[in-house]
């Protein structure tokens, strides 16, 4: 079988964890919350939510497939909280 054809059955199974997984995404970045080091922050919320993921005993491609798509929601969200003023930089701090 394809490739494609593969990821066809596994695909509709990874959007659904997705959708579970987005409002837990949002408090762990909340959580994770500090001035600076936003790659260590992400690496962070990303680590606490495979081993999340991995305790649901989801299969690999699924949490690689969801991971991937968080790790893009993770810098939307920041984008969006840094766009409208509620998260603080290094700078702005001092």
């Amino acid at each position: 079988m394809s490739i494609f054809l593969d990821a066809l059955k596994w695909i509709p199974a990874g959007f659904k964890l997705l959708g579970a997984v987005v409002p837990l995404l949002r408090g762990l970045i909340e959580g994770f919350e500090s001035v600076g080091h936003g790659e260590e922050k992400k690496a962070a919320v990303l680590a606490a939510l495979g081993k999340i993921i991995d305790e649901a005993g989801t299969p690999e491609r699924i949490k690689t497939f969801v991971l991937w798509a968080c790790g893009w929601l993770i810098d939307a969200i920041v984008a969006f909280k840094n766009a409208i003023g509620e998260f603080m930089h290094k700078e702005e701090t001092s």
